[in-house]
């Protein structure tokens, strides 16, 4: 018996909601483990996810500022000239994610930061007239630190699903955007 073999057969005698197939492969029996990997629901709802907390976050991000923290549109729009920050942060995360191989955890830790640095606009810091420059320039700080981290997630969330897709023999590159 080979290697696969072996460790397909393991697999399954731990667990009996796995069944190995003839050629090695192991499946889940249970129809909807089967259904979510047949159908890759797990990537496609993290993509959703995290496409809803990005973009939602900056759909209202100028009406929160605005009402908030008290920053006209041209500031606004000022400040967002920062989103060059990106390609820093694709080019950084994808290197580190290359030679670590700790794609899930740079991911999480990319999503964690975000998160954390949107809380930081939650407490309105600066709010006198005479700090707008102050005001502005924390705004812009936290704004280049969220692209940054933002750069991260989704080449290295394509990384990860391609490499799943790659391992196992039921899954193809052409099945993703089924």
């Amino acid at each position: 018996m080979s290697s696969a073999a072996e460790k397909s057969s393991h697999a399954s005698a731990m667990n009996p909601a796995i069944v190995t197939a003839s050629n090695g492969v192991s499946r889940p029996s249970n129809p909807v483990a089967k259904f979510m990997e047949d159908w890759l629901v797990a990537p496609k709802l993290l993509y959703f996810g995290l496409n809803i907390v990005i973009y939602s976050t900056h759909a209202f991000l100028f009406q929160y500022l605005e009402e908030t923290w008290k920053i006209s549109k041209a500031e606004f729009s000022l400040t967002n000239f920062v989103q060059f920050t990106n390609i820093a942060g694709a080019f950084f995360f994808s290197r580190l994610a290359d030679r670590t191989g700790k794609y899930r955890l740079i991911v999480a830790g990319c999503v964690a930061a975000y998160c954390c640095c949107m809380c930081l606009l939650l407490f309105p810091v600066f709010t006198a007239p005479e700090q707008r420059y102050f005001k502005l320039a924390y705004y812009l700080t936290i704004n280049a630190v969220c692209f940054f981290f933002t750069a991260g997630t989704f080449p290295l969330l394509d990384s990860m699903v391609m490499s799943k897709l790659s391992s196992n023999p039921n899954l193809s590159k052409e099945m993703f955007g089924r």
